[in-house]
């Protein structure tokens, strides 16, 4: 057992209170077996565990908050074998970060980092290249926490797409491909997308609607 798990017994003993009402209500479903020959339907089980509930509750008596806290902790001390605010502080401190995995980021808030990544790029530079993009999403991706180096590269790369997207192309589309014989060996089709360029994507126009009190 780590130092952050909580063991049963100590859940057993704060659950007494639960674990009484069980047995009385399981006596009293034995009760109703035994004089009426069947199982008691839902709602009537449900009556049964309230009849319980009511029977084992205990006398109220008026204690301070402290008293109740102290006593509390010493039957957690007395499970534990150890001081239970010491464990209690170790089993609260959340010292490991979360780790997210690539399909932990939602699409809307990948869509959101590649704006920002064109803002912040489009601030400093007229025109930019992927490889500009893949450096500006790797800082705005820096304080997330990944499980594995893939899922933080398939992020950034996702990140890029989208500030692609809403980025203009500069570079002209090749009209004619060459023949396989006159390529390099390993070159795709096309420029490398390192290659590309790119500049600020300008917002779609507003559209004017007709004009209040205007008839078609």
């Amino acid at each position: 057992m780590g130092d952050h798990d909580v063991p049963e017994e100590l859940v057993a003993e704060f659950s007494t209170r639960a674990r009484h009402i069980d047995e009385v209500t399981d006596r009293l479903i034995d009760t109703y077996v035994a004089g009426h020959g069947r199982r008691p339907s839902a709602a009537t089980i449900m009556k049964l565990r309230a009849q319980a509930t009511l029977s084992t509750r205990p006398e109220k008596t008026v204690h301070s908050l402290a008293d109740l806290t102290a006593a509390w902790r010493n039957r957690a001390t007395a499970v534990l074998g150890q001081d239970a605010t010491g464990w209690a502080r170790r089993v609260a401190a959340n010292e490991q970060p979360l780790l997210l995995r690539a399909d932990d980021i939602p699409l809307d808030v990948v869509r959101a980092l590649g704006e920002n990544v064109v803002a912040a790029v489009g601030e400093k530079r007229s025109t930019w290249r992927r490889w500009n993009l893949t450096a500006e999403a790797a800082r705005q991706t820096m304080d997330y926490r990944f499980a594995t180096t893939q899922d933080r590269e398939a992020i950034v790369a996702l990140v890029v797409d989208a500030a692609e997207a809403v980025s203009l192309r500069l570079t002209p589309f090749e009209l004619a491909s060459s023949p396989a014989a006159f390529r390099r060996p390993g070159r795709d089709l096309g420029l490398p997308a390192e290659e590309l360029h790119y500049l600020l994507l300008p917002p779609a126009p507003r559209r004017r609607g007709p004009a209040f009190g205007a008839q078609s």
